[in-house]
Protein backbone atom coordinates (compact mmCIF):
# COMPACT_ATOMS: atom_id res chain seq x y z
CA UNK A 1 0.00 0.00 0.00
CA UNK A 2 2.77 2.46 0.94
CA UNK A 3 6.13 2.25 -0.78
CA UNK A 4 7.42 5.82 -0.36
CA UNK A 5 6.78 7.84 2.79
CA UNK A 6 7.75 11.50 3.07
CA UNK A 7 8.77 12.67 6.55
CA UNK A 8 9.48 16.41 6.86
CA UNK A 9 11.77 17.02 9.83
CA UNK A 10 13.03 20.07 11.64
CA UNK A 11 14.78 18.17 14.42
CA UNK A 12 12.14 18.94 17.06
CA UNK A 13 10.57 16.40 19.38
CA UNK A 14 7.38 16.67 17.32
CA UNK A 15 9.16 15.65 14.14
CA UNK A 16 10.92 12.81 16.00
CA UNK A 17 7.48 11.56 17.13
CA UNK A 18 6.36 11.65 13.49
CA UNK A 19 9.46 9.72 12.47
CA UNK A 20 8.56 7.06 15.05
CA UNK A 21 5.16 6.62 13.37
CA UNK A 22 6.70 6.64 9.90
CA UNK A 23 9.14 3.91 10.96
CA UNK A 24 6.23 1.76 12.09
CA UNK A 25 4.48 2.19 8.74
CA UNK A 26 7.67 1.79 6.69
CA UNK A 27 8.56 -1.39 8.55
CA UNK A 28 5.07 -2.86 8.01
CA UNK A 29 5.08 -2.12 4.27
CA UNK A 30 8.83 -2.39 3.56
CA UNK A 31 8.67 1.24 2.40
CA UNK A 32 11.40 3.78 1.74
CA UNK A 33 11.36 6.91 3.91
CA UNK A 34 12.08 10.22 2.23
CA UNK A 35 13.53 12.62 4.80
CA UNK A 36 13.08 16.29 4.00
CA UNK A 37 14.39 19.21 6.02
CA UNK A 38 13.83 22.67 4.59
CA UNK A 39 16.50 25.33 5.03
CA UNK A 40 14.95 28.80 5.20
CA UNK A 41 15.21 30.85 2.04
CA UNK A 42 17.97 33.45 2.03
CA UNK A 43 15.59 36.01 0.46
CA UNK A 44 14.98 37.86 3.73
CA UNK A 45 18.49 37.22 4.98
CA UNK A 46 19.43 38.59 8.38
CA UNK A 47 22.95 39.36 9.49
CA UNK A 48 24.66 36.14 10.52
CA UNK A 49 25.51 37.49 13.97
CA UNK A 50 21.77 37.97 14.63
CA UNK A 51 21.07 34.29 14.07
CA UNK A 52 21.54 31.81 16.91
CA UNK A 53 22.67 29.17 14.47
CA UNK A 54 23.06 28.71 10.76
CA UNK A 55 19.69 27.53 9.35
CA UNK A 56 21.47 25.27 6.85
CA UNK A 57 23.32 23.60 9.72
CA UNK A 58 20.05 23.07 11.60
CA UNK A 59 18.44 21.44 8.55
CA UNK A 60 21.50 19.25 7.98
CA UNK A 61 21.56 18.24 11.66
CA UNK A 62 17.85 17.31 11.57
CA UNK A 63 18.51 15.07 8.55
CA UNK A 64 21.61 13.55 10.15
CA UNK A 65 19.76 12.69 13.38
CA UNK A 66 16.80 11.16 11.52
CA UNK A 67 19.13 9.24 9.19
CA UNK A 68 20.99 7.73 12.14
CA UNK A 69 17.68 6.55 13.59
CA UNK A 70 16.64 4.96 10.28
CA UNK A 71 20.04 3.28 9.99
CA UNK A 72 19.57 1.73 13.45
CA UNK A 73 16.08 0.53 12.48
CA UNK A 74 17.24 -0.90 9.13
CA UNK A 75 14.83 1.27 7.10
CA UNK A 76 15.77 2.36 3.56
CA UNK A 77 15.76 6.13 3.11
CA UNK A 78 16.74 9.05 0.92
CA UNK A 79 17.36 12.62 2.04
CA UNK A 80 16.78 16.10 0.70
CA UNK A 81 17.55 19.56 2.11
CA UNK A 82 15.95 22.13 -0.20
CA UNK A 83 15.89 25.85 0.48
CA UNK A 84 12.56 27.67 0.68
CA UNK A 85 9.28 27.77 2.54
CA UNK A 86 8.52 24.49 4.34
CA UNK A 87 4.93 23.96 3.14
CA UNK A 88 5.87 24.78 -0.46
CA UNK A 89 8.91 22.49 -0.45
CA UNK A 90 7.00 19.61 1.19
CA UNK A 91 4.25 19.79 -1.44
CA UNK A 92 6.73 20.20 -4.31
CA UNK A 93 8.73 17.17 -3.15
CA UNK A 94 5.58 15.06 -2.80
CA UNK A 95 4.49 16.05 -6.31
CA UNK A 96 7.91 15.45 -7.89
CA UNK A 97 8.46 12.02 -6.29
CA UNK A 98 6.37 8.84 -6.02
CA UNK A 99 5.21 9.65 -2.48
CA UNK A 100 2.29 7.57 -1.14
CA UNK A 101 2.02 9.12 2.33
CA UNK A 102 3.29 12.16 4.21
CA UNK A 103 3.87 11.72 7.95
CA UNK A 104 4.52 14.91 9.88
CA UNK A 105 4.37 16.29 13.38
CA UNK A 106 2.16 19.12 14.51
CA UNK A 107 3.13 21.77 17.02
CA UNK A 108 -0.21 21.69 18.78
CA UNK A 109 -0.91 25.39 18.38
CA UNK A 110 -4.52 26.42 18.66
CA UNK A 111 -6.58 29.56 18.42
CA UNK A 112 -4.89 32.85 17.64
CA UNK A 113 -1.36 31.37 17.60
CA UNK A 114 -2.35 29.02 14.76
CA UNK A 115 -4.13 31.78 12.83
CA UNK A 116 -1.27 34.26 13.14
CA UNK A 117 1.60 31.86 12.62
CA UNK A 118 -0.11 29.55 10.17
CA UNK A 119 0.49 25.84 10.30
CA UNK A 120 2.78 23.97 7.97
CA UNK A 121 0.93 20.75 8.77
CA UNK A 122 -2.47 22.34 8.17
CA UNK A 123 -1.38 23.81 4.83
CA UNK A 124 0.09 20.47 3.83
CA UNK A 125 -3.09 18.59 4.74
CA UNK A 126 -5.21 21.04 2.76
CA UNK A 127 -3.04 21.04 -0.36
CA UNK A 128 -1.37 17.63 -0.63
CA UNK A 129 -2.42 15.21 -3.35
CA UNK A 130 -1.57 12.20 -1.14
CA UNK A 131 -2.73 11.19 2.34
CA UNK A 132 -1.15 13.07 5.25
CA UNK A 133 -0.78 11.50 8.69
CA UNK A 134 -0.34 14.18 11.35
CA UNK A 135 1.19 13.24 14.68
CA UNK A 136 0.36 15.51 17.62
CA UNK A 137 2.90 16.37 20.34
CA UNK A 138 3.52 13.60 22.88
CA UNK A 139 1.58 15.38 25.63
CA UNK A 140 -1.48 15.63 23.37
CA UNK A 141 -1.16 11.96 22.39
CA UNK A 142 -1.29 10.83 26.00
CA UNK A 143 -4.30 13.04 26.79
CA UNK A 144 -6.13 11.64 23.74
CA UNK A 145 -5.39 8.08 24.86
CA UNK A 146 -6.79 8.81 28.33
CA UNK A 147 -10.20 9.86 26.99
Amino acid sequence: MFTNILVPTDGTENSRNALDRAITVADAFDATVHLLSVAPSRGGEQKQDQLRSDPDDAADEAIRDASERLDREGIDYVTSVPEGEPEEEILAYADANPIDLIVMGTHGRTGLDRVLLGSVAEKTVRNAHVPVMTVPPADEQSSLQNR
